[in-house]
This record gives C-alpha cells, structure tokens and sequence, in this order.
C-alpha cells in the first residue's frame, strides 16, 4: 500500500474514532489506546500523532486545546475542532463517492473488478532457479559487505561466517568442570601463553546456560509480583529482566575471547562500573547536545551523543587494561554496552510499571513485561553489539602501543565508529509514522547487519592472533641461530 493510501486509511480511521470516543472517559480512552497499539491500526505520522494524544490523556493529561490537524484552538470534546472534522471528513466521503461512482455503487465498491492480468503458473523447476537467483544474490551481497569489512580490519577478501560451527556446542551436554574452567580464565595462573592461543573458530555455549538461568530466575520474580502481588520483587524483576539478553551476549564474547587474559571479576567490573560511567558521560553530552522531538536529526543526534559515551568509558578501561589484541577490544565495548543497555532498560521498565500502575497493579506488571521483551530480544543487536564494534575498532588501531590521541583520529577507528553511530541513528528513526511491525522488522535488520560486522572482527581477530603467534616463532628462531 502507498503511502497516500496509508495517509487516508488513517484520516479515516482518526475521524471515525474521534466521533465516538468519550474523551471525558478514561476507561474508554484507554480501552481505544490499547485496540490501537495492539491491532496496530496506524501506519502513518498522522495515526502516530493522534496515538500519542490519547497515550498522554491515558496517563491523566486533559485532552490537548489546540487541535491536531489545524493547531487552533477546539471547539468541542475531542482533539479535533468541528471545521476540520467537517473538512476532513467531507473529503474521505467525496473519494469514496468517487470510487463508488467509477465501478458502478456501493456493491461494486466492495467488489472491485478484477482487471488483474492472470498470473501464470510457475512450476518446481522455475521456482528452484529463483530460489537459486535470490541465494546467489543474497551470497554475493555478503561476500561483498564481508570482504569490505575485512579490508578495514586489515585481512582480504570475504569471510565465511560458519555459523554453523558457532552455534555447534549450544545443544550439546557439558560438564560443570567446563564450565568452570571457562569462568576460571584470565587470572595470572590460567592465562595461556601466547602460542598456546587456540585460533580456531570458537565454539561458545556457556553463554546459553547463563541465558536460560536468567530467564528462570525472572520468570519465578514474575510470579511472585504478578500471581502473588508482591511488590517487594519488583526492583528484581525490572534488574533480572532487564539482564537477560545483554549480560548473555556479553558471556559469548567473553567466550570468544581466544587469548583468555581477561577475567570474569574484570568483566563484571566494566559492567557495573563502565556501564554507570558511560550513562553519566551521556547525559552530561546531552547537557551540550539536548535532543528535542525524536525526528530523523534527533534520532543521529542520539546516535553520536550515546555511542560517544560509552567510547569514553572504553577508553578509560582500554587505558587501564592495555590490550591488543582486537579480541580485547570487543570484550571491553561489550562489557560498557552491557552495562549501558541494562541500566537504561531498568529505567524504561520502571517508568512503564509507574505509568501503568495508575490503573492497578496488574496494568503496571503488563507494561513493565511488555517494556522488558521488546528490549529484551531487541538488545541482541543493540548497545551490546554497537560498544563491542567501537572497542574492537579502537584497539586494533591501537595495537600494541600505548593509546594516544592519534588513535582516536585514526581514519579506520573511525570508519569502524561510525557504524554503530549510524546503526544507533537508524534504529531511532521514526519510519513508516514510528509503525510497530515496520520498526521491528527495521530491528530485526539492524541486528544481522551489526552481528556480521562482529563476526568478521572475531575472525580479524583469530587472524591477529595467528600473524603475532607466527612473528614469536620467528623471532626465536633467529635468536636461536644468533
């Protein structure tokens, strides 16, 4: 559907509602917000502005003075003034007047003709080339976007992702000492040396365990404050759920990490401590860059403002710590972006249970759960991955030198900032009139793009590893034969 047509679908569906709905009844003023929201009847701005109206009348606010089509002051109950009511509607009759009249009334209004030409029949074997053309296609995309961005870390040519092998350990039984011995990595007795640094594709599973014990653990939180009304487990609640997915993602890298020098206690260290550091750093940005309206500008305001934040705390532990391997990297901006990624969801959950609670308990459960899955599963591609990239960019910059200014000013650094700046801006954007389904399929993109760049930086990183292992060998042999 066009965007015209979406327009007057919803002017339509506006003027039908602001005819019936009782703006002094809150209860069906909610009980609208909630058909609409959950029905997604909007696809447009104009449904979206006419959206928030009620949303504000639902948490208290009197219905707005000006109204939203003309911003001059109504007339009568609602948010529209009697002349643009008449207007408006006058014209979404005079079209389907126009309509009718072209097909011949009412009835064939509802039955148009169909003037369609009939599609022919495609066969097994037509159906299997076009399957083979959009794989060929979709392959030789990535290639290409895998080779681009292996060129910026320095290797060549396209990467072969092998997911298969990733994901390979998830399913299979393991032992408690693995996964000690997972968690007992990075103190001075277990770090491996440096040519005893596997460089094979790694084969994470552990992170997986920690996901499912989370999600068991919000899951009991849950029936203590919603079947049991116990409002003692809600600051658990709003936490555990708001850990779930970026402290689990954060756990995969910390299994990816080949070089094992970092250990646990050091990652939940950047977590907590980087996490409240880089929201600090942010909202004293925001003091300088204030973001009004969410717009197109607002939202890569947002981008730049958010990411720069959590670079500062990156930077910081990168100083700290010294690594340089890419691998390092990615680990610190994962364990800053986790942090960032849960603190903030806490809040929004909170603000949700707040503004539901108004209406009972109940509501205010239904809202913060509803405020923890959709940032849940969304925070699978979002400041977790975006961090990870920044970090990862930053010490393979860096290398094995100290981290100076130049560094920052570095042309691939850069390059490699400016992909979560830009994801970030995306993801803000209000497209489609802000539409629900186009914004998480628009989520669900982001997430796969931002996770190939990830993984081409693990494999940058194991090739790293492998030329430093290769230079070690070299140089001893020559000392050997000096």
């Amino acid at each position: 559907m066009e965007e015209r047509q979406r327009m007057k679908k919803d002017l339509e569906m506006v003027l039908r509602l602001n005819n019936t709905l009782d703006y002094d009844n809150r209860e069906d003023v909610e009980k609208n917000y909630n058909r609409i929201l959950q029905e997604r009847l909007f696809q447009t701005s104009l449904g979206e502005r006419y959206t928030k109206k009620l949303e504000k009348m639902v948490y208290g606010a009197a219905p707005p003075q000006n109204c939203i089509f003309c911003k001059g002051i109504r007339d009568n109950a609602s948010v529209i003034c009697d002349k643009c009511q008449t207007l408006y509607g006058r014209q979404v009759h005079l079209e389907k007047e126009s309509v009718s009249a072209q097909y011949g009334g009412k009835a064939a209004v509802e039955e148009k003709p169909d003037k369609a030409p009939a599609v022919a029949e495609i066969d097994a074997e037509q159906l299997a080339a076009l399957s083979k053309q959009a794989a060929e296609a979709f392959r030789g995309s990535l290639d290409t976007f895998t080779s681009k961005i292996n060129e910026m870390a320095g290797g060549s040519g396209a990467v072969d992702l092998k997911l298969r092998d990733l994901f390979s350990s998830v399913f299979k039984k393991h032992t408690r000492a693995e996964s000690e011995e997972i968690f007992i990595a990075g103190t001075l007795k277990t770090t491996p040396a440096e040519s005893e640094i596997a460089v094979s594709w790694p084969k994470p599973w552990l992170f997986s365990r920690v996901w499912l014990a989370l999600l068991v653990s919000y899951s009991l939180l849950y029936i203590c404050s919603a079947q049991f009304y116990n409002a003692n487990t809600l600051p658990g609640l709003m936490f555990i759920g708001a850990l779930v997915m970026p402290f689990s993602v954060l756990i995969f890298l910390f299994e990816t990490n080949a070089p094992r020098n970092i250990s646990i206690f050091e990652v939940v260290k950047m977590f907590f401590v980087g996490g409240a550091a880089s929201l600090v750093l942010t909202l004293f940005l925001f003091t300088i860059f204030p973001v009004g309206e969410l717009d197109y500008i607002g939202a890569f305001i947002v981008g730049v403002v958010e990411e720069t934040g959590k670079l500062l705390a990156i930077i910081l532990f990168v100083k700290a710590l010294k690594p340089k391997y890419i691998l390092n990297g990615m680990l610190i901006g994962a364990s800053v972006g986790a942090g960032f990624a849960v603190f903030e969801t806490a809040g929004y959950a909170f603000r949700q249970f707040e503004a539901g609670v108004a209406w009972g308990f109940d509501k205010g459960i239904d809202r913060m759960a509803e405020v923890l899955f959709l940032r849940g599963w969304s925070s699978l591609g979002g400041h977790v991955a975006w961090a990870a990239v920044t970090g990862a960019g930053l010490v393979l910059v860096k290398g094995a030198g100290s981290l100076t200014k130049s560094n920052l000013t570095n042309r691939r650094f850069q390059k490699f900032f400016l992909i979560p700046v830009i994801l970030h801006g995306i993801w803000d954007c209000p497209f489609m009139g802000g539409s629900m389904e186009y914004a998480c399929i628009k989520m669900a993109v982001l997430i796969v793009t931002i996770w190939i760049v990830i993984l081409v930086l693990l494999h940058a990183g194991l090739k790293q590893i492998e030329r430093i292992c290769a230079d070690e060998e070299q140089t001893a042999e020559i000392r050997n034969k000096n």
